[in-house]
């Protein structure tokens, strides 16, 4: 039996992108709880860690250190208890070769961030994410993401606010 999901994963290693995408969560209504992962590292551990909830939405950007976004996203496809989770890349590239990649690995969908809102509505959607209310929560992602993270940091966990 598949366990419950809940939430979302985001892996991003640009702090501004990852508030981005909280702020733009909140203006969409959604009070889903998200997880910021640093990188495709972090990621992968988050996910593979089984004290934790798997997410019902995974949303990772491809150019991030340690382990780029494809990697990370072969590594789900080839799990049993991730496989078919719900995966949208979340990008500046508009490399075809990129996208080509990502598509061969069954994303749900291709986001580049410049187009964060309409892509992630619909992500949401497809994922079942519930929306509602936005839940007023701290938006302050001081230490969340960037270049190099501590081998002790603990992942965030916010809710986006409007």
């Amino acid at each position: 039996m598949t366990p419950p999901r809940a939430g979302i994963l985001l892996a991003d290693d640009d702090r501004v992108d990852a508030k981005a995408f909280l702020r733009t969560l909140g203006t969409l209504g959604s009070g889903c709880e998200v997880t910021v992962a640093r990188d495709g590292v972090e990621a992968w551990e988050l996910l593979t860690d089984t004290a934790r909830t798997p997410p019902a939405l995974i949303v990772l950007d491809i150019n991030m250190p340690r382990m780029d976004g494809l990697e990370l996203l072969h590594r789900i496809r080839e799990e049993p208890a991730l496989h078919d989770t719900p995966v949208f890349v979340l990008t500046t590239s508009d490399d075809e070769s990129d996208r080509y990649r990502a598509m061969q690995l069954s994303i749900a969908g291709y986001i580049v961030k410049g187009g964060l809102g309409p892509g992630l509505k619909r992500a949401l959607a497809l994922a079942g994410v519930a929306a509602g209310t936005a839940s007023t929560g701290s938006d302050d992602l001081a230490g969340a993401v960037g270049a190099a993270p501590a081998a002790n940091a603990q992942p965030q966990t916010a809710r986006p606010t409007a």
